[in-house]
Formats: structure tokens, sequence, C-alpha cells
């Protein structure tokens, strides 16, 4: 399964709506330019994450949390939301629909240090390639089953 598809169905399991999970996503692989950066290949933080009280640190990367994949650091960028939404600084989960709104809110809870204007622009890029992606995917779905509906009758 791509990261993609396991941050994704983590994000989701995670009670992110559809459209905040595809943002995460496209986070994702903005912080760690498209799962190439050295701190993700070694230590699977695709957001970032600096080490915070007793984290494991990432080898080489100090400053850096180190995770056992994927999968567990996409449950403490998920975590961390969750606990911007219980601290009233997040709206409802569902009205984060968009790249520049969701860099803001990450932006003004102190989330990256970069302007907001390049931050939005990096998540952006990728969110109108996991945009394209998904409708992309969704298209050959209903395609097949199209052909499979049609050659049954």
């Amino acid at each position: 399964m791509s990261y993609e598809s396991q941050i994704y169905n983590t994000a989701i399991a995670d009670g992110m709506p559809r459209p905040l999970a595809l943002l995460i996503v496209a986070q994702a692989k903005h912080e760690t330019n498209n799962f190439q950066s050295s701190i993700f290949q070694d230590c699977f933080n695709a957001f970032g994450y600096k080490v915070f009280g007793n984290a494991r640190a990432c080898p080489g990367h100090t400053d850096y949390e180190a995770y056992n994949n994927v999968t567990e650091s996409t449950h403490e960028i998920t975590a961390w939301i969750k606990r911007r939404l219980n601290e009233g600084n997040f709206p409802p989960l569902s009205t984060i629909t968009d790249p520049l709104q969701y860099a803001t809110l990450l932006k003004n809870n102190g989330y990256f240090g970069d302007s907001l204007y390049n931050y939005a622009a990096g998540i952006q890029a990728w969110y109108n390639d996991n945009i394209n992606v998904s409708i992309g995917a969704g298209i050959l779905i209903a395609g097949i089953v199209a052909i499979f509906v049609l050659a049954r009758t």
C-alpha cells in the first residue's frame, strides 16, 4: 500500500473527514518532498515533528522524532488536530476543506515556522495531485464496474 493510502486510511480511521484527510496527505507530501526526505526515509517522520518530551529521536536527525511506520506518524498529527479542536482552536473538522484554510489553522497554532504563503502553496501543489489521483481512481473503478455490468447483460 502506498504511503498516501496509508496516511489517508489512517486519518479516516482516526475520524478525519475525507477533505481533511486529503489535506493531511498533501501536508505529508509537502513536509517530506513526496516521501523522499532523509528524515522520512530514516524515521517515517511524515509531518516534520520535532522531538518532544520522552519521544525517540531520529538517528542522524536528533531534532526530529522517530516513528516505527507512517501510520504511527499519522496518528500523531490527527491527535494534534483533535487537541486543537478540543481547545477551541480549530473549527468543526468537516469545515476544513482547502489548503489555505488548513495552512492558516496550522500556522495560527504554531505548527510551522515557514511563511504562510510558502506552506500553503506547498500543500496546494500536493493537494491538487491528490485530487487528481483520487478522481482518476474513482473514474477507473466506475469504468470497470460499468464494463462488468454490461458484460453480464
